[in-house]
């Protein structure tokens, strides 16, 4: 190998990986053209023996740059630099930078990801929205972290230490998945360990959120997120989505008004939940700015911005931050299962002492058990397998949802122009079915007393909002599972009148 290829150096010893090294430096070499669109890459064995170590480490850092775009797989030619578009965003040492468009499921389809671990059958109820398959967790890379983990457990682990934010091991872990997948220029001491996001939402809200205080809310949005901001005092301000999400220009039309005075606003950019539309730059921008002359927080919910299986990827909100305003919040629970009560959350040194005071008076209530085995989860690499392989089957089962949705049910729904994303399909109701004077809540009631769980868009609305539609998932269930779902769903459609 010669030309780009000369200034690759590993450092076997250094601090990361040495296959998020080689990733992270071919990904600099393509952002600089050092790489040239359509160049063909040398093989993973050719690699190996060239840099000195395991093709291994080569096909996980290929991996990761298929997942993400920078590259792509011909069949029986190998792999070949995607084009760089110029209005495509990626983050590289907190500076903007141009990202590929390659397709994120440029891999083959993953067609047997299923044979490697065994299936139990009835995981989640047909079609349930946001559930994903724990199926095929990956049980015997678990248990060996579990059992590395514990061999000689950290004296934190067992209650003695500092562990209010969590365990260190678990924070360097997570900073540098931060850094690697979302662009996120963080520290270990800057990340909270969480019960799941629910505790993260709450932590947030005892730490920025007084008594009356506002909290900006999206509509449609995240239902239970009203009831936690009651709890706590706070006055939920309802703010309309448009296509490109939170609509700023309402909520300074209701402040202007007088009508609100926000100390947080809580968005989900990267998938709009329910909607699932992506938030563009110019708006991540703007949220960001108003926050910032607002005095004002901005919690991004990035719930499960892990499932993108095309088109262009965009750096998280807090990545764009340089003024302490954005506060980052992740779970496992959309990854592993819902029972996986971790999660955690990514803050401003500025907001540190704040979530410690909460946290000392209440203690933490993550899990430290579980703690020390999921660092090495993900410093084994294995999460990011993990996450490579779930990708390819939640895009094969998503257009398997969608060609079934489309050949059983166009007559009674319409599936708008999607971003290929997420663990659910958002279906909007035909006009024959609004004529005939059916709501979403008619059909979701009709499709559970027929086993089939989807959800009514109406029910995370708040007036003067009320969409139309139905949540439909797809993650947890095979494409055999699925079809035979989509018909029960046809059938109970069909008596429609």
């Amino acid at each position: 190998m010669a030309g780009a290829w000369v200034g690759v150096s590993l450092d076997p010893q250094g601090n990361r990986p040495v296959y998020v090294q080689l990733y992270g430096q071919l990904r600099d070499l393509i952002l600089r053209r050092a790489l040239r669109p359509q160049e063909r890459l040398p093989s993973s064995r050719l690699v190996a023996t060239e840099l000195g170590v395991s093709r291994a480490t080569v096909i996980a850092a290929y991996d990761q740059l298929v997942g993400e775009g920078y590259i792509a797989g011909r069949p029986g030619s190998g792999m070949y630099v995607c084009p760089l578009p110029e209005d495509t965003l990626m983050v590289t040492g907190g500076h903007p930078a141009r990202r590929p468009a390659g397709p994120v499921n440029s891999a083959p389809p993953l067609k047997t990801v299923a044979a490697d671990w065994q299936e139990t059958p009835g995981w989640a109820p047909p079609l349930q929205p946001g559930e994903p398959d724990g199926r095929l967790f990956p049980s015997a890379d678990w248990v060996r972290a579990l059992s590395n983990s514990w061999r000689r457990p950290s004296p934190r682990v067992l209650g003695h230490g500092e562990t209010v934010f969590g365990d260190p091991a678990l924070r360097q872990a997570l900073a540098r998945h931060l850094q690697v997948w979302r662009g996120i220029d963080v520290t270990p001491d800057q990340i909270i360990v969480t019960a799941g996001a629910g505790e993260g939402i709450d932590l947030t809200l005892r730490a920025f959120v007084e008594a009356g205080a506002g909290v900006v809310l999206e509509n449609p949005g995240y239902s239970p997120a009203r009831n936690m901001v009651a709890d706590r005092g706070g006055q939920v301000i309802h703010c309309p989505v448009d296509g490109s999400g939170l609509c700023l220009d309402s909520l300074a039309a209701r402040q202007a008004a007088g009508d609100c005075a926000p100390r947080l606003i809580m968005v989900t950019p990267s998938r709009q939940f329910p909607l699932g539309l992506t938030m563009p730059l110019s708006r991540r921008l703007s949220l960001i700015d108003w926050g910032r002359h607002n005095n004002c927080m901005i919690l991004e919910d990035d719930y499960d911005s892990e499932f993108r299986y095309g088109g262009r990827p965009l750096a998280a909100l807090a990545s764009l931050d340089h003024g302490g305003r954005v506060l980052y919040l992740g779970s496992f629970s959309k990854v592993f299962a819902s029972g996986v009560r971790l999660g955690y959350l990514a803050v401003p040194e500025t907001a540190i002492d704040r979530y410690r005071a909460c946290l000392e008076a209440t203690g933490p209530r993550a899990s430290l058990a579980l703690q020390p085995a999921l660092a090495e989860f993900m410093d084994s690499g294995a999460y990011a397998r993990h996450l490579r392989r779930m990708r390819r089957v939640y895009a094969e089962r998503q257009e398997c949802l969608l060609t079934a949705l489309a050949e059983q049910c166009s007559d009674w729904l319409a599936i708008p122009e999607i971003q290929p994303s997420g663990m659910h399909v958002l279906a909007r109701l035909t006009a024959r079915v609004v004529s005939a004077g059916w709501s979403d809540q008619d059909l979701a009631t009709r499709c559970e007393a027929a086993g089939v769980m989807v959800r009514a868009l109406s029910s995370y609305c708040q007036p003067p909002v009320q969409e139309q539609g139905l949540l439909i998932g797809f993650a947890a269930y095979t494409p055999q599972e699925i079809r035979s779902s989509v018909v029960k769903l046809r059938m109970t459609l069909s008596l429609l009148s």
